[in-house]
């Protein structure tokens, strides 16, 4: 029974996978911006999942934010960095290994990155030992309108907590935040100390978690950009 049961969710996985792959390549086919659009899906494995990238290429192409802050280097770089080659848009996206920024960057060469390496360090919120980018509160990002969330490596307490520095000083008045992998606990108590620091600061917001497989992603972001939350 239980064989049965297993091989049901990796059946259902697979073709949701299929689905949200389909669906991604059909949203980015005309894409002027995106020239390059070879991308490593991760709906079964740790990169960014196809119904990520899709929601994200939503954001970018019907936004056009301005200024963008990433945290940790993957699929989703070689998409917001092409953007905002494009649209002479402001990226930067924050990695720890300088391995990894060694191969995204050589395995897609023609994309013009821009990376700034940052060590990890061992922080602690209220009381919990947890890890986040060393002295991330000093990145003179300012205006923020997208930011995302994709590292440092999660945790099982407070993960990616250093988006915590940028509310309210470093967001813009129309902002968007995209958390990915928020199905995990440690991402689920960030998000929540955002949001709190949000409302502590009087300011509004919506929050939609989006999934479609064992992988979530949520958005938080201001009224004005409501649509934000009402992707199918």
């Amino acid at each position: 029974m239980f064989k049965e049961i297993k091989y049901l969710v990796q059946k259902h996985l697979g073709i949701t996978a299929v689905y949200n792959s389909i669906m991604f390549s059909q949203s980015i086919q005309d894409s002027l911006w995106l020239k390059y659009k070879s991308f490593a899906l991760g709906d079964l494995g740790w990169a960014m999942d196809s119904l990520a990238l899709h929601n994200l290429f939503r954001i970018l192409n019907d936004v056009k934010p301005k200024n963008i802050l990433e945290f940790g280097l993957g699929q989703s770089s070689k998409m917001v960095h092409q953007y905002a080659e494009y649209h002479k848009a402001n990226a930067l996206t924050i990695e720890h290994d300088k391995d990894w920024i060694t191969y995204i960057t050589a395995s897609a060469s023609q994309i013009n990155f821009n990376i700034r390496q940052m060590d990890l360090d061992t922080i602690k919120i209220n009381g919990v030992k947890t890890i986040s980018y060393k002295q991330a509160e000093q990145i003179d990002s300012e205006d923020i309108e997208l930011m995302i969330v994709d590292g440092p490596p999660g945790q099982k307490r407070y993960s990616r907590s250093q988006i915590l520095n940028f509310v309210p000083q470093k967001l813009a008045k129309d902002f968007c935040i995209f958390v990915h992998d928020s199905e995990r606990f440690g991402e689920q108590e960030t998000i929540k100390l955002f949001c709190k620091k949000l409302n502590q600061n009087h300011i509004e917001y919506l929050k939609r978690d989006y999934s479609r497989s064992t992988k979530w992603h949520t958005i938080v972001c201001s009224p004005s950009w409501k649509f934000l939350t009402t992707f199918s």
